[in-house]
């Protein structure tokens, strides 16, 4: 049986069930709570950027980030308990494409389960280029974005079987589609 993980700050501290960092850089927390405890993290990650929260066991220490992401919360009051279920969700796991001044993001994919995320990946790709990716290429362009550190995994624990951060560089993709066509791995039929 794996370790029960806490997230805290200087307020208050709660159950972390999973979570995914880019660094430092808060992806997904999912945690349960008191409710006002679950808010003190959440004002934490939107409210302070600068200001840490922790989590323990493996992580020190992460934060919101500071410029051009926002985060959603998805709360559940637990049935006959006093606790609460938060979700923070950097909305790069949501949505790919560029922040408002047209600069290219990267985007996350994060499972709880033992397999890859490659109909996520497509569409999230897709939302992020102005290239067409079929669903077909998904474990050529998968391996292929790994090989070129494209695609890079994450910290993650608790529930999160995995998570990485694609970088959407539209010429490198395109690139890759270029030689899988040339090569046949990949095929427009």
């Amino acid at each position: 049986m794996r370790d029960l993980l806490r997230a805290y700050n200087d307020q208050a501290a709660v159950e972390c069930c999973g979570y995914a960092l880019d660094g430092e850089v808060l992806v997904l927390a999912d945690l349960v709570g008191y409710k006002t405890a679950c808010k003190s993290l959440w004002a934490t990650t939107v409210n302070s950027p600068r200001k840490p929260f922790y989590i323990s066991g493996e992580v020190k220490a992460c934060r919101g980030e500071i410029k051009r992401t926002r985060y959603r919360a998805f709360w559940a009051e637990l049935p006959e308990q006093t606790a609460h279920n938060l979700v923070i969700v950097n909305t790069r796991v949501l949505e790919a494409g560029p922040d408002v001044s047209g600069e290219a993001q990267p985007f996350y994919l994060i499972t709880s389960q033992d397999k890859l995320p490659l109909p996520r990946f497509v569409a999230l790709l897709n939302q992020a280029l102005d290239l067409p990716i079929l669903p077909a290429w998904a474990e050529v362009l998968w391996q292929c974005g790994q090989d070129e550190s494209l695609i890079t995994g994450l910290t993650h624990g608790g529930d999160i079987a995995a998570a990485w951060r694609v970088l959407p560089d539209e010429a490198q993709w395109g690139e890759l589609i270029q030689s899988g066509l040339q090569d046949g791995t990949i095929r427009l039929d």
